[in-house]
Formats: structure tokens, sequence, C-alpha cells
């Protein structure tokens, strides 16, 4: 259910007509016709009314009580604005305190599903005649720096579109108000976007039961609320070298944590069967768009009408020379992004558009796509393959896309639209990470094999898509078996290189040899037992230790080969030169 909403709202002369929408007051100058370029704005971090071109306007409150032809709230309002003209967006507030007063607010509506009803019957401001771009930002407890830096880089990158501002929503949907970072939230209070004082008691923080809480200013309802949604109709950013970075923004706080799929849920159900938007972008916060990024992630769904969603390059941004962890994703999202996403792209099928960055087409995921990706958030999972499907919930959405009936859509990596995302900055974060990632990827390949028949018999895809999204599957399933083998063959080639080594230039005795053989086969054997029995948040020194291990004995055999490489005939190194040479054409 929905709580507390409405921020600001701007009011045009096209739709001054359509103003006063139950349970939103209006904010409007008397003195003149309203212009777009004279509104006044909220602008980031800073309360003012400044408009673009020019400073403050006297006479704003006397403007409003003019305008209001005696209402109460907008009176009480510009009575605050006369005393300080530039602070509107404590004009704003009281607006909103006074509607809660008069009951003219309810603070709660019905579920997600009712969502869009309610919008239409007594909101909103935000949502306007078209909305073709609709962008989603998900936050857990991220701080206000990086969700700043994202929605900064979002308003930049709209600069550049082909779409008006106007027909541009950004989304923030905050999961869970109790994780919530204090920094998040004094960054949206300042930007008047949303009113801490209307959100009431933290019902997850009192234990999450759903039981009695406090009302909102009698508002009837509160125990029940499950979200909070607000609203700016325009928000700007000043700190962009354009002219006029603004951004249309919605923020929904939800009073309990529910994970990603939760958040994308209400985006999806309860925003876009609203709005209806040609495209959906989907971010986290942290993730940094470069410039022309979502542009050019728009522009393959605009020139190519059969991709159904795309994705572009992740990356670590800046990772240090000595984190080791942040040079691990970095080697991992670019070995993924130079080698698996552009030849999955050629076949039509990009398995994984990652939730932190990618973009979809509305049409080609709304309906059973967007229903079977929220299924476990709805109904929960009954088997635990489905449970491990959802840990990568992204997949099944990307699948379903391509196997949806009567459709022909294709994924596909654009390798011009490039974001940079937080690098997990812990071991035990990235081990977590990485086996839920493996879990899931390994799920969706199992799922991927079991609808194949449906993909082969009810989407529309030509012969020769099928025939090659059949070698893509195929291709998967054997890199899956090797995946089964690549302990032990981690294990000989530190065999090989050991016996070699000790058979040349390193004197270790046979026993030796053999004992750091089985060190190494019970290091994994111990590593196994833990992955089973404990999470890595639990042992975090016994990885840190098993990564030290691992690592040294990875430095020690690549030192044997170099110098086995630089001992070695003229004859041999010409056939290592060969090998490799064969090596890098197959890969």
């Amino acid at each position: 259910r929905v709580g507390s909403r409405v921020g600001s709202r701007r009011v045009s002369a096209a739709h001054e007509s359509e103003a006063r929408l139950p349970g939103t007051a209006v904010l409007r100058e008397a003195a003149a016709p309203l212009d777009e370029k004279r509104m006044p704005q909220t602008v980031m971090g800073r309360p003012t009314d400044s408009v673009r071109g020019g400073g403050a306007q006297p006479g704003h409150g006397d403007g409003w009580a003019a305008a209001a032809g005696g209402d109460r709230h907008v009176a009480s309002a510009a009575a605050a604005a006369a005393t300080k003209p530039e602070n509107l967006i404590e004009a704003g507030r009281m607006l909103i305190r006074e509607a809660y007063r008069e009951g003219k607010m309810n603070a709660a509506y019905a579920g997600y599903t009712d969502l869009t009803e309610s919008y239409v019957a007594e909101h909103t401001s935000v949502l306007g005649d078209r909305t073709r771009l609709a962008v989603c930002i998900t936050v857990f407890d991220e701080t206000a720096d990086a969700l700043r830096q994202t929605l900064e880089a979002i308003a930049e990158d709209v600069t550049h579109l082909r779409i008006p501002a106007e027909e541009v929503l950004a989304c923030v949907v905050v999961d869970g108000r109790a994780h919530m970072t204090d920094s998040v939230a004094r960054y949206l209070d300042d930007m008047g976007v949303v009113d801490l004082s209307a959100l009431g008691d933290d019902i997850e923080a009192r234990g999450g039961d759903g039981g009695d809480v406090d009302d909102i200013d009698g508002a009837a309802g509160a125990s029940d609320v499950e979200v909070h949604v607000f609203e700016n109709p325009m928000v700007r950013f000043f700190d962009h070298t354009a002219d006029d970075a603004e951004l249309p923004l919605m923020v929904a706080i939800k009073e309990r944590h529910g994970g990603q799929v939760n958040s994308h849920r209400f985006f999806f159900d309860g925003l876009c069967k609203r709005v209806e938007p040609d495209y959906v972008v989907l971010l986290d916060a942290g993730t940094v768009l470069r410039p022309g990024a979502m542009q050019a992630l728009v522009r393959e769904l605009e020139t190519r009408p059969r991709v159904g969603g795309c994705c572009g390059e992740l990356r670590v941004a800046r990772p240090p020379c000595a984190d080791i962890v942040s040079a691990a994703q970095h080697f991992d999202l670019k070995l993924t992004h130079v080698l698996t996403a552009p030849a999955d792209s050629a076949l039509g099928f990009v398995a994984s558009l990652p939730a932190a960055f990618s973009c979809y087409r509305y049409k080609a995921i709304k309906g059973a796509p967007v229903r079977k990706y929220v299924r476990a958030d709805k109904e929960g999972v009954a088997t635990a393959l489905d449970a491990n499907v959802y840990l990568g919930a992204h997949r099944l959405l990307a699948y379903e896309v391509l196997a949806q009936d009567d459709c022909d859509y294709m994924l596909s990596y654009v390798p011009a639209a490039k974001a940079d995302a937080a690098a997990r900055g812990s071991l035990v974060g990235l081990v977590t990470q990485r086996r839920r990632q493996l879990n899931g990827e390994y799920a969706a390949l199992l799922y991927q094999l079991m609808s194949f028949p449906r993909l082969m018999t009810h989407a529309s895809h030509s012969a020769g898509r099928k025939f090659l999204l059949l070698l893509q599957l195929l291709s998967q399933l054997a890199a899956c078996a090797l995946s089964w083998f690549a302990v032990g063959a981690a294990y000989l080639v530190v065999r090989l290189v050991l016996l070699s080594a000790a058979a040349s230039w390193l004197p270790l005795p046979t026993h030796a040899t053999s004992g750091i053989l089985a060190a190494y086969a019970a290091l994994s054997l111990v590593q196994a037992v833990y992955a089973a029995s404990a999470r890595a948040t639990d042992v975090p020194r016994v990885y840190a230790c098993f990564s030290a291990l691992h690592a040294l004995l990875m430095l020690a055999t690549l030192g044997a080969l170099a110098r086995a490489a630089a001992d070695a005939p003229p004859d041999v190194g010409a056939a290592l030169d060969d090998l490799l040479a064969h090596v890098s054409w197959v890969a």
C-alpha cells in the first residue's frame, strides 16, 4: 500500500486547466501568464525560487494568495513564501501538512495493483500526458553520494536524448526505510522531493510486523502503509555543463526490505502500467552513466524494432592497482564484455542483461515476461530450483523476452554504452556476490534448457535464428559441463608445472613435491566444506586465508612457467608459441 506522497509541482500554461487534481495543491503566479522558462525550480541541494535567466521574484506570496481565491492551504504557504520568498520548498511542505490536517489526502491507498487507479483518481503532477522513457534507480544501503552521482549522470544524459525532459521520468525506489542511510534521507529532503515528517513511525524498525503505528497527521490506514510515494515534476541539477539538466523525479520509500525484484515490481506494476513508457532503463544507485550511454541504449531500440532489450559495458570505476578485490571484479567484467557479450549479441540472445545497467522496450516486457519476473515476489517459490532461478531474476526476464509467444524479439549488447559501477569493497562481499551469481547462472541455464521447446514452437523467430539459438544453448551446456572439472583442471596444471620444475631446476625431493600437491588438494577440500556449511560473512578470516594461499600458489605456478619458458630450447619455445596462438584463436 502506498502512503504519504506529493512534493511540489510545476504548472505550465497549457496544463493550467488540469492543475487542480484532488489532493494536490498548486503554487502559481497571478501577475503574468505562466511560462515554462519562468517557473520556480527545485534545485539540487539548494532551496530557491531562482529561475533560468533571473533571480528571485518579489511578491510571490501575494500572487499565490490572489490566485488561490481564498484557498487556505495556498494562503498559508503563501504567507511563508512572503516572509522568506526564496524558501519555496518549505512552502510546499506546508501545503502537504495542511492538506493532511484537513483530511484531503488519504495517507494509504490500496496495494500495488490498485496504484494505477489511485494515481488517475487523486494524483499526480509528475505523470503527464506522455512519458517515453522511465528510469528505475533501486536504492538499498548506498550513500547519498552514490545516489547523487547516478541522478546527475541521468540528468546530464537526458540532455543528449532526442526525447524532451518532460517525457522522461526517473523513479527512485528505496528498498526498506530502516536500511535507508541518513545521508540519502537528508539528500532527498534537501532536494524538496521528500517530506520526512510525513512518513510517520518506521514500521520495520519497530519489528516489521505491520502492527499499530501512529497515524500520519490523523490519516486513516497508516499502519498498512507499505510504500510512501513522493514526486517533483522537475528537479534541476546545476553542477553540469548543460544549461538545463532537469529531471522529473519520483521517490518511493518502501517500509520493508523486499529485495530488488520487489522494488522492480513496484516500478513495473505501480508506475509503468500508468504511464505506458516506450522504453524503461534499470539502474542501481551508484551506477554512473558515461556521457551518451543512455542515448546509445535508446538509439539501439529506436533503430532496431526487433530488439527487445539491450545492455552496455559495465565497468569498475577506476580500480586502484593495490586493491585486489576491485581488480578482480574489473577483470571479470572486462572478460565478460570483451568475449561473452559480443558473441551472444551476434547470435541474438545476451543471456544476462544486468539489472544495474540495462534497457528494455516496454512493449516487449509487459505482460507475460514481467509477470514471470515478479511471480516469486507475489507467490513465493516452491522448489529449490525456483529459488536459485530467482537469484538471477534478470536472466529470467531476458529469456522470457526472447521466448514469449508470437514474438521475435532479440537481446543485444551495445559497446558504445558505458557505465561505471561501484565495486564490492570487501572479499567477503565479492565471494557472496559471486556465489549468488553462479547459482543463479546455473539455475537459469537449466530453466532455459527446460523451456527451450517452448521457444522453438511458440516464438516467431525464423528458422535460421532458432538454429543459432540452438548452437548458443549447446555451447552454454558445454561450458557448464567443463566448469564441473575446473578445480581438477587447476590441480593438474599445478601438478604438471611443479613436477616439471622439480625435474629441471627446482631442487625439491619427491616427498616435498607430493606434500605440496596433497596440501593443495586438502585446501580445495576444506574450502568446499566451508562453502557448503557456513556463510562467507560468518568466517571472513577463513576466506581471506583461502584467497592468500591460492594467490601464493598461482604466483608460484606463473613463476615456474616463466622460468621454464626462459630455459626452453628454441624448438620448444617455438612449439609453445604455436600452441598459445592456437589457444588464442579458439578463444
